[in-house]
C-alpha cells in the first residue's frame, strides 16, 4: 500500500487492528515476521489467485475502490471524507469511484419530494393582492 493510500487512514486502521497486527503493514509478505516484516511489494499475483480460487470471472482490485465509493456514498459520507478514504486530495477523482444506482437515485428524489410537500404543508396560503 502506498503513502499515498494511507495518508489519513494510518490513525483509522491502527485503532482497528492494533490488537490482532503481527506487524505494521496492512498487507504483509509472507518472508518476514514482526519486526522483518515487510510490505507486500505487489498485490496482483495474491488478488488474481484469491479471484481464481474463487471461481470469479473478472474482479479487478480497483473493483474494489469502486464498490467501497459507491457504498459510501449511497451511505450519506460526504465527498471530503470519502476523498480523505480513499486518499485522493481532488474532489473530481471521488466522483470517479461513485457511481449510485438507479434505486438510489430514485430514494434521493422521494426524499426531495418528502421535503418539498413538507415545506409546502408548513407554508401559510398567500393570497394575490388585487
Amino acid at each position: 500500500m502506498g503513502v499515498k493510500t494511507c495518508r489519513g487512514l494510518h490513525p483509522l486502521l491502527t485503532d482497528i487492528t492494533i490488537e490482532t497486527a503481527k506487524c505494521e503493514y496492512i498487507f504483509a509478505s509472507p518472508r518476514g515476521k514482526g519486526k522483518d516484516a515487510s510490505p507486500v511489494g505487489k498485490l496482483n499475483n495474491a488478488h488474481y489467485a484469491a479471484v481464481k480460487r474463487a471461481k470469479l470471472e473478472h474482479l479487478r482490485i480497483y473493483d474494489l475502490r469502486h464498490t467501497f465509493g459507491t457504498r459510501h456514498g449511497e451511505a450519506g459520507t460526504d465527498i471530503a471524507t470519502l476523498a480523505s478514504l480513499l486518499g485522493h486530495s481532488r474532489l473530481e477523482m471521488v466522483l470517479r469511484y461513485v457511481h449510485p444506482s438507479a434505486a438510489h437515485k430514485i430514494e434521493a428524489i422521494r426524499r426531495m419530494d418528502e421535503m418539498h410537500d413538507a415545506r409546502a404543508a408548513s407554508k401559510p396560503e398567500i393570497k394575490a393582492a388585487r
